[in-house]
C-alpha cells in the first residue's frame, strides 16, 4: 500500500465517529482495563521529525515507517521493541515513526497500542504530513509509500540500505552491519 492510500484508510480506521450518507457510524474508542487510554502517542511535525532525524548523527540509525492499520507492522512490534534495544548495544539507533493519522483520537489508539505491545506508548511518534510527495522524496526518491519499510542510515545521516516488507532478525542485523563502519570493512 502506498503512502498516499495510507493517509486514507488511516482515516476510515482510527477509532472515531465517521457520517456516510446520513449514516452515523462509530468505531469503538480504545480502552484500558476499562478506561479509556491514559497515555497518548505524540505528534510530531516534519520538522521535528528531521530534527529527529539529525538529532542521532553520529550514529546510525535504522528508521522504521508503521501504522496501526497494517497487520504485517502489528505483528512484528514486540520483536523491534527488543531489536532496538539489542541494536543500541551495538551502537545503532532505531527510530520507530507511526503512519497513523495525526489527530487525538488516533494519538489515543496508538499510545494503547504501544502500551499494550511493547509497554511504552510514546515508542513510536505519529507524523503529521503536508506535502506527502516531498516527504517520501526526502527520505528516498524512489520509495512509494508502501510499509512497513525500514532505511538505515550511516553515521553520516546517509541513507545507505532500504528494507521494505516484514523484516526479521537476519535481515535486520544486514541493516546494521551495513551501516556500522567497524563491520563494513
Amino acid at each position: 500500500m502506498n503512502l498516499r492510500a495510507i493517509f486514507v484508510a488511516a482515516a476510515l480506521t482510527s477509532a472515531v465517529p465517521v457520517s456516510v450518507r446520513g449514516l452515523n457510524i462509530v468505531t469503538a474508542k480504545v480502552v484500558r482495563d476499562g478506561q479509556p487510554a491514559a497515555e497518548q502517542a505524540r505528534v510530531i511535525t516534519v520538522r521535528e521529525f528531521t530534527r529527529e532525524l539529525r538529532s542521532h548523527k553520529g550514529r546510525p540509525v535504522i528508521l522504521h515507517f508503521w501504522a496501526t492499520w497494517c497487520v504485517p507492522c502489528l505483528t512484528e512490534l514486540p520483536f523491534l521493541d527488543r531489536a532496538a534495544k539489542d541494536l543500541s548495544g551495538k551502537g545503532v539507533d532505531f527510530l520507530p515513526v507511526s503512519l497513523d493519522s495525526p489527530t487525538q483520537l488516533s494519538a489515543q489508539h496508538v499510545g494503547a497500542l504501544l502500551t499494550q505491545r511493547v509497554r511504552d506508548p510514546h515508542w513510536s511518534p505519529i507524523l503529521k504530513v503536508g506535502d506527502i510527495d516531498a516527504f517520501m522524496t526526502s527520505i528516498d526518491p524512489h520509495w512509494e509509500g508502501a510499509i512497513p519499510v525500514f532505511f538505515a542510515f550511516d553515521s553520516d545521516s546517509r541513507m545507505q540500505r532500504t528494507h521494505l516488507g516484514n523484516i526479521n532478525q537476519a535481515e535486520l542485523d544486514a541493516l546494521a552491519d551495513w551501516v556500522t563502519p567497524a563491520k563494513r570493512k
